[in-house]
């Protein structure tokens, strides 16, 4: 039955082949036609004129490496002028970023004045490289210690006349490579180890990159229904949320079998981190706010694995996002009462909630500077210290910056991702 299913997906695929593949096809051998038309031309006049061979294989090899978008080739990126001065527009503004270290990160801007375009930083090691500016927004994955930039599609259907603009980015021991990003076929199963997880094309659905491969489809796992917060631990395993009448957690060690957990049975799920070794979890479910983090309805936490969970006691009407979970147990989560001046950290153990003192870099003396996206390990934290600035109180605004921690959320330091 299954190869019955894999021939008709082939003959669908063979007459009903998206326009913007077939286009592409069809200009990618007429490209081809012309360069084989244009070498064998040179090859007749260079024995008939005597034509240099140095020159004739100079001809030979600009053929071969052009660029041709729709390829799948892979290329260095040189840095874009136009992504760069949107980047440091002070106008602009930090979406989302993923850091290794201080010197290895990836960092996404937009600018939407007067209509919104996007680009991004990628830095490793010295090299920093600004990406093209787009339309369509720039997203930052993680996969273990290695960073994935997604010049994504808007929406990632085969019908998706975005995906000729679509690309990757990677760093390799070469440096940063960039290769086109293609769509493949929707499937119930993934690789844990080989694919990367996301959740930023369509609310509630997960797609599956494959780096090595440069594709991007959409995964449709059974018994999920409305899936967020993908996180891979480092043996592999993944989890995410998915809601289902309530909230649960979920897990596979393979990509196609599923263990799951009951969060909460009557409110959506909210949020979701996973220790490096995958034995400290913590989540909640919460109802949707109109500003700031959502209200807690339940937060719980495993230490084994997801095998036993215990409900964390919260102070009626806390609101909180982002969490982080470390491998001796504990967790962080960031907090606030719905207003945007006044978040804290909290610190999650021995099953009650803690919260930690203000640092100076995102205190003044007057207010608290907006944080958001905490992430990361006992190794590495980091969050986005938005730019703020309150009119009613004398003080310069907060710049755009990232703020890390390598003791747990105890001392901080901060860098701009530019």
């Amino acid at each position: 039955m299954s190869e019955l299913k894999e021939l008709a997906w082939a003959v669908h695929d063979s007459v009903h082949a998206p326009a913007f593949l077939s286009l592409t096809y069809r200009v990618r051998r007429r490209r081809r036609r012309r360069v084989a038309l244009v070498v064998a031309t040179a090859a007749v006049l260079a024995l008939v004129i005597g034509l240099p061979i140095s020159r004739l294989e100079n001809t030979q090899v600009a053929a071969q490496s052009s660029y041709v978008p729709g390829d799948g080739v892979s290329y260095s990126p040189g840095s874009d002028a136009v992504g760069e001065s949107l980047v440091a527009d002070p106008e602009s503004e930090l979406s989302s970023v993923a850091v290794i270290d201080p010197n290895r990160w990836m960092s996404a801007w937009s600018s939407c004045l007067p209509s919104c375009r996007y680009s991004a930083v990628v830095k490793w090691d010295g090299v920093k490289v600004a990406m093209p500016v787009r339309s369509t927004p720039y997203q930052v994955l993680r996969r273990g210690d290695e960073l994935i930039l997604l010049g994504r599609p808007q929406l990632g259907t085969a019908e998706d006349v975005t995906w000729p603009d679509s690309f990757l980015v990677r760093f390799t021991e070469n440096g940063p490579v960039r290769t086109v990003l293609r769509y493949a076929r929707p499937s119930k199963t993934f690789s844990t180890t080989k694919e990367v997880l996301t959740d930023s094309l369509a609310p509630g659905a997960l797609d599956v990159v494959n780096v090595e491969r440069s594709t991007l489809r959409r995964l449709q796992p059974v018994g999920s229904l409305y899936s967020t917060s993908p996180v891979r631990d480092d043996s592999g395993r993944w989890w995410i949320l998915d809601d289902a009448g309530g909230s649960r957690v979920r897990w596979t060690d393979d990509g196609k079998n599923w263990q799951q957990t009951t969060l909460d049975e009557s409110i959506g799920s909210g949020f979701l981190a996973v220790s490096r070794n995958g034995r400290t979890l913590l989540a909640g479910s919460v109802l949707p706010t109109p500003d700031g983090p959502a209200r807690i309805g339940v937060l719980k936490m495993s230490t084994n694995g997801g095998t036993d969970w215990r409900t964390i006691p919260t102070p009626p009407g806390l609101r909180a996002d982002s969490p982080a979970a470390f491998n001796d147990g504990t967790a962080l989560l960031l907090s606030g009462d719905g207003g945007e001046q006044r978040r804290q950290l909290l610190r999650i153990q021995d099953n009650k909630p803690t919260a930690l003192p203000a640092n100076k870099l995102w205190r003044s003396s007057t207010t608290t500077a907006p944080l958001s996206d905490l992430r990361g390990d006992e190794n590495l934290l980091s969050a986005v210290l938005w730019a703020g600035y309150n009119p009613d109180l004398d003080h310069p605004p907060f710049p755009w910056s990232v703020i890390v921690s390598t003791d747990q959320g105890k001392t901080w330091s901060s860098f701009v991702p530019r």
